[in-house]
């Protein structure tokens, strides 16, 4: 998931591309064009609960928004109740952290499975 000043990148990249100015997107979302403005000059953090009139302004989803992924829209879904329970908690565990740092955790909790694996076999 994006960090606010993620957020905003992407918000500004979507408004420049469909050539949108920090007025009307403001008349869109139905807010003073000075908290936006703070928004997109990275003094105010954006919050979360804005993001669908957001992404409804610039015709864009509020998972792409938040970089996060539909899982009810895509084949990728939980299979079982632990599934939805180990996505729960890499959810938990990488919130707030960069990209980056959640493909680190993720090669990290790959090797900690791995293992797990291995010592299950040892056990059958």
């Amino acid at each position: 998931m994006r960090n606010s000043k993620e957020i905003i990148d992407y918000l500004n990249e979507a408004r420049k591309r469909q050539n949108i100015s920090i007025s009307e997107l403001s008349r869109q979302v139905g807010m003073a064009k000075s908290g936006v403005s703070r928004y997109f000059n990275h003094t105010r953090e954006f919050p979360i609960n804005r993001v669908p009139e957001f992404a409804k302004a610039l015709h864009v989803k509020p998972e792409d928004v938040l970089g996060v992924e539909d899982f009810d829209k895509d084949d990728v879904k939980p299979e079982n109740v632990a599934e939805r329970k180990m996505l729960v908690a890499f959810r938990k565990q990488t919130a707030g952290m960069s990209e980056d740092d959640q493909i680190k955790f993720q090669r990290s909790l790959n090797k900690l499975m791995d293992a797990a694996k291995d010592l299950n076999s040892l056990g059958e």
